[in-house]
């Protein structure tokens, strides 16, 4: 057996079980950030009676994030990882690279005026 291994967090069966991993993890949190995450964040907000702030939006896209993420691994069978906190370190990256890009977007749009 060929085991892949970038962290001792996560395993990989194959190489091509690391592609199949990254391709779905991309697919589904795409459309997790396009459909998912915005009807949660709208059912929390009718729920809660009152709009949610910015930051307890954050906290649910980091949740549901965990949770794809941690399903994706759960279904592919050629990868392992050691728990929900590695799916959760996953999404507090992935997390912190659209901070960055927001930041990044409103400071060239700041520059330009």
């Amino acid at each position: 057996m060929d085991m892949v291994s970038f962290t001792p967090f996560i395993q990989f069966s194959s190489k091509w079980d690391t592609v199949v991993f990254v391709i779905a993890l991309l697919i589904v949190l795409s459309v997790s950030e396009l459909v998912i995450i915005p009807i949660a964040k709208s059912l929390l907000s009718l729920a809660l009676r009152h709009p949610i702030s910015k930051w307890i939006g954050y906290l649910v896209t980091i949740v549901v994030n965990t949770l794809f993420i941690s399903i994706i691994a759960e279904l592919l069978p050629g990868v392992t990882i050691q728990g929900i906190e590695v799916a959760l370190g996953m999404a507090l990256v992935y997390q912190c690279i659209e901070w960055i890009v927001e930041i990044r977007t409103a400071y060239s749009s700041t520059k330009s005026k």
